[in-house]
């Protein structure tokens, strides 16, 4: 019996370092997407292109997307009555990165 329990925490060991190390090769993109008077657009649609990652803005204007893959991505936003936008970000792997969008 203790070298079924020795093994099933060698298992649980790897699992869990091996989910760690996947964790790792992402990151988070957060930030701000306002108007041109500084106004907080809620609602916007914050992407990051390649992915099914997207998220809404909140009533601050506010966004974070989480589990972005590490490297360069690029982040579109739309918003109803304004003009898309986008941008380049370099995520690091573990690391938040901030891009404001200021929309017309």
């Amino acid at each position: 019996m203790p070298r079924l329990v020795v093994r099933a925490l060698a298992l649980l060991v790897t699992l869990l370092t091996w989910a760690g190390a996947l964790a790792a090769q992402s990151g988070t993109v957060q930030g701000q997407v306002t108007d041109s008077t500084g106004g907080a657009i809620v609602g916007a649609t914050v992407a990051v292109d390649g992915t099914t990652l997207r998220v809404s803005t909140t009533a601050q204007g506010r966004y974070t997307l989480r589990g972005v893959p590490a490297g360069p991505a690029m982040i579109r936003v739309r918003a109803i009555g304004f003009h898309p936008a986008e941008a380049e970000v370099a995520v690091a792997a573990g690391g938040v990165a901030t891009l404001d969008f200021v929309m017309t």
